[in-house]
């Protein structure tokens, strides 16, 4: 979604609808990333942070802690990821994984700061968050607009079909 800065999916697994809603909250300084089915419960992973040059990788409390390095070593970054599920559990295990077992939905936030420590905003619902960030990034977006002849049409095609018309 152009409009809004909002990337979203939907997907069928298993006869379960699920939604995928990412975005990079500038008001924030924040990735957050939101997963949901249809069905309560459906939701289990186990996440894993891998990358070259990381120092170390800890969980606790449902958040991830990372410390790595640029791959020349000149530079250090620290990422936290926070999960939140909605039903279920959520796991810190000592591998430095995390599990979420059974959740109705889970949001997951992310922040990074290199040359130093991330440091999470004060804690915020989802729903606001995402409220947020569309003001936020429309208020940008909106400034022009791109016509396609005025022609509803034409304007409800995805952007695959639109492109593969030009090329035509």
């Amino acid at each position: 979604d152009l409009n809004n800065g909002v990337a979203t999916v939907s997907f069928v697994h298993d006869g379960v609808i699920y939604n995928r809603t990412l975005f990079a909250s500038f008001p924030r300084q924040m990735i957050v990333f939101r997963l949901d089915a249809e069905e309560a419960g459906r939701i289990s992973l186990t996440a894993e942070y891998s990358r070259p040059n990381l120092r170390s990788v800890k969980a606790k409390d449902g958040e991830m802690t990372v410390l790595g390095a640029t791959a020349d070593g000149n530079h250090t970054f620290e990422v936290r990821i926070r999960f939140e599920a909605e039903g279920g559990t959520v796991t810190s295990n000592e591998d430095g994984t995390v599990t979420v077992a059974g959740a109705d939905a889970l949001t997951v936030r992310i922040v990074m700061q290199s040359e130093g420590k991330a440091k999470f905003p004060r804690r915020t619902a989802y729903s606001t968050l995402l409220r947020e960030h569309k003001a936020d990034f429309s208020a940008i977006m909106n400034r022009a607009d791109v016509a396609y002849d005025n022609d509803p049409a034409l304007e409800a095609l995805p952007v695959p079909q639109r492109l593969q018309n030009i090329r035509e």
